[in-house]
């Protein structure tokens, strides 16, 4: 049907939350972080952005916007993703460094957007609704 294009058009489908796992929080809500966003999709010319001295909240999820949205939208906060397609297939680095009082990498994590490789196997049905992360990821879609 038209759905998955329509899923993989939406804005809503690169949605991700970033979240500190590890901490007390009543001392994480106080520090500021930096968080890169890298397109890796190729290697020999990666894209970066990096939004700097977020806060996170009491639940610890990074704020990306004020007063309190903690939704990155890739495709409207990345200068170089013009429609949502543009992120379709692609994989996302997402590094999150407290800057301070401490300077320390926190998050270092991949995001696929698109169909698992098995699944794009013609022997197998895939959703391409399958945003693969690695198992410790602290980023997380909502999707």
């Amino acid at each position: 049907g038209g759905d998955v294009a329509e899923l993989i058009n939406s804005k809503r489908y690169y949605y991700l939350h970033v979240k500190i796992l590890h901490g007390d929080p009543s001392v994480v809500r106080r520090w500021r972080f930096d968080v890169a966003v890298t397109d890796v999709t190729f290697p020999e010319c990666p894209i970066s952005t990096t939004f700097r001295n977020l806060r996170v909240t009491d639940t610890l999820h990074i704020v990306f916007e004020e007063p309190n949205n903690c939704v990155l939208s890739p495709v409207d906060l990345l200068d170089w993703v013009t429609a949502p397609i543009d992120l379709y297939n692609h994989t996302l680095r997402i590094e999150v460094t407290a800057v301070s009082p401490v300077r320390t990498k926190v998050v270092d994590t991949l995001i696929f957007y698109g169909e698992d490789l098995e699944a794009a196997q013609p022997s197998s049905k895939g959703t391409p609704n399958s945003k693969k992360m690695n198992v410790n990821s602290t980023a997380t879609s909502v999707a």
